[in-house]
Formats: structure tokens, sequence, C-alpha cells
């Protein structure tokens, strides 16, 4: 398009340029007096016009290649940028595509024994995909008062009347049942009165029991994080004005925003707890507003929001 209107341009100036030439020559061939010696030199001041008109038009050549070159220019830099984003989108939704392969194939079987009449009866439990964070979260949130229950109460557990689950939750997650501790409440230099100590400890025990799937889950997660942050930096790089700086901030917060939209509440609580345990990964999850509609109620305690310098909006 932009090469048809410089040759109509150049076509029309050809144009004027012949007109002229042909009016002024008309003109003085009729007007002034034809004298062998003198009618060259009746025509000097129209050769200069037309050396000064065509000085214009290499000037006027140069102009348009310049803008031409310097359109190409922008043009390669839009494609450049076309092309980055399209390479970053393609790995990025892999990357979700096989966080959601990692989550589905989670897998966690256990039994409960309960015994009626002098007869044990055992009962398999089965939980796949994104249902296992929701059951450990249940069983996070059993344990924590529990613990926090004994060390206010200052009585021993093995004297507890406990039901079944309660039994298998201290037996899957390898926690000692004999808790012997002094009249201040320490097991094992934790603080059963200390809120921030006990639920410490507690995850500690659940990533320990839940290693194999939970400790691939969080990182790949993490990873795509990081793919993003990466990718926002290196664009950021290549432009120098604030406001496509700021679009690009933007873009990139949606992918965030579009990842964690995939998390259901049980996932963001876990991803919250274990980003306390980094600084590098709660330093991300709050560059990218992570758990910015995480409700107060999926947390162990709303009590816990604190813990974190991320805002979470109460629900």
């Amino acid at each position: 398009m932009m090469k048809k209107k410089n040759i109509i341009l150049v076509l029309i100036l050809v144009l004027i340029i012949i007109a002229v030439w042909y009016i002024s020559g008309y003109f003085v061939y009729t007007h002034f007096e034809r004298d062998k010696g003198t009618i060259g030199d009746l025509f000097s001041p129209i050769n200069a016009l037309f050396a000064g008109l065509a000085f214009c038009g290499i000037t006027l050549t140069i102009y348009l290649q310049q803008k031409e070159l310097s359109l190409q220019r922008q043009e390669l830099i839009n494609t450049r940028e076309i092309f980055h984003r399209q390479k970053f989108e393609n790995t990025f939704f892999q990357l979700t595509h096989t966080q959601q392969t990692i989550t589905g194939a989670l897998h966690h079987e256990f039994a409960i024994v309960t015994t009626t009449n002098g007869q044990e009866k055992r009962k398999e439990v089965k939980i796949d995909g994104r249902k296992l964070f929701w059951s450990i979260m249940i069983d996070f949130k059993e344990m924590h008062t529990y613990i926090l229950g004994l060390g206010k109460g200052g009585h021993n557990y093995v004297n507890d009347n406990l039901d079944t689950q309660m039994r298998r939750r201290f037996h899957e997650y390898e926690i000692n049942p004999e808790f012997s501790y002094d009249v201040k409440g320490v097991y094992k230099s934790i603080n059963l009165k200390d809120e921030e100590q006990v639920t410490k400890f507690l995850f500690s025990k659940i990533n320990t029991s839940f290693s194999d799937d939970l400790s691939h889950y969080f990182k790949h997660l993490y990873k795509i994080l990081e793919y993003i942050e990466e990718s926002e930096k290196q664009e950021l790089g290549l432009m120098a004005q604030n406001s496509a700086k700021a679009e690009i901030k933007e873009r990139f917060q949606k992918y965030a925003d579009f990842l964690q939209a995939q998390l259901s509440n049980p996932e963001l609580a876990m991803i919250y707890y274990d980003s306390l345990t980094d600084l590098d990964r709660k330093t991300l999850m709050k560059k990218y507003n992570f758990f910015q509609t995480l409700p107060l109620t999926s947390l162990i305690s709303v009590s816990h929001a604190s813990w974190h310098d991320e805002s979470i909006r109460a629900k």
C-alpha cells in the first residue's frame, strides 16, 4: 500500500515538472526576442529551476526511502514481538497442561480400621486428583485444633479417648502419639501452645508424608511462575517507553491470574503454607498477587493471613 502511494506521488511530480517545463518554454518562446545568440540564455532560469526541482526530487526520494526503512524496521520489531509472545504462550499453556496432568495423577490410599462388637472392620479409602488437597486440609485442620487443645489442656495424648479418624491421622503423618512434654508444653522443641510452631510442625509432617507427589506438584507450579517472571523481564528489557512497560506487566499478571484460576481453594491454601517455608517462593507469590482470591476460611485459621505479606480477600 505504501509503495503504491509513493509511485503515484512520483508520477504526479513528473507530470507537474513536464507541465511547468512546457508552459515556461512556450512563454519564453512567444514573449521574448528570438535572437540566435540569446535564445539559449533565455532558458537559463528555467534550467536553474529544473536543477532545483531535481535536487528537491532527490531529497524527497531519500526521505521516502528512510521513512519506508523506518516502517520496515518497526514491522520487524512488531513481528519479533508477536513471535516471542506466541512462543511464550505456547510454552506457557503446555506447562499449565502438564500441571493439570500432575494434579490428575495424584493418588493416595489409606485404611480406616474400626472395631464393632469385637469384630474388626477395615475400610479402604482411595483419593485421586485434586481431592487429595481437600483431604489433606481436613486432616491439617483437625490435627491443628487437637494439638493446640492438647497444649492448652496439659494432658497426655495416650490418655485421651480419640476417635478412629484422629488415630489414623497421627499414624498417617508419622506423629508420635507419646506426647511427653514438660510443664511448659514443649514437645521435641515444639511449643504446643505456640500456634505458629504447631502449624509449621504439622505442615512439615504433611510434606514428608506426601513428598513424592507434593514436591513434584509444588516444584512444577513454581517453575511456571518463574518462567512467567523471566519472560516478563526479557520483554521489559526490550522496551523503553513506560506505557509499553505497564502494558507488559499487566499482560503477564493476567497469565499468573490464569494459572491461579485453575487451582481449587484447598490447593491455594496448601500453596500458601508451602510458600511460607521459602523466601523466594513467598516473594514470587507476592509479586503476582497469587492469593488475592483465597478465602480466609480455607486457611487453618483466619489469623494465619497475617503470616504472609500478601493481602487475602475475606469471603
